[in-house]
């Protein structure tokens, strides 16, 4: 008897037992359940890695904005200066 499942790769019973999941006679739901991990694991990867950009990204953000803001303090107050020292000497 042949106990290779084209279904998963060719693997054997002896295969899915390595895998450390519980092996089932219905290759049907264990394939869904090897594709669902499978899916799941590298969309909670890809979700790992868009959070961790979005969140160096923000940082980006908040330091230019925070570089942008203080910029614009001191040109105002630069701009302010150079008013009132026009001003005065006007």
């Amino acid at each position: 008897m042949d106990d290779r499942l084209p279904t998963t790769g060719g693997r054997t019973m002896d295969d899915r037992q390595a895998t450390g999941r519980r092996p089932t006679d219905d290759d049907d739901d264990y394939d869904y359940y090897d594709y669902y991990y499978y899916y799941y694991y590298y969309y909670y990867y890809f979700y790992y890695y868009y959070y961790y950009y979005y969140y160096y990204y923000y940082y980006f953000y908040y330091y230019y904005y925070y570089y942008y803001y203080y910029y614009n303090y001191y040109y105002y107050y630069y701009f302010h200066y150079y008013y009132y020292y026009y001003y005065y000497y006007y």
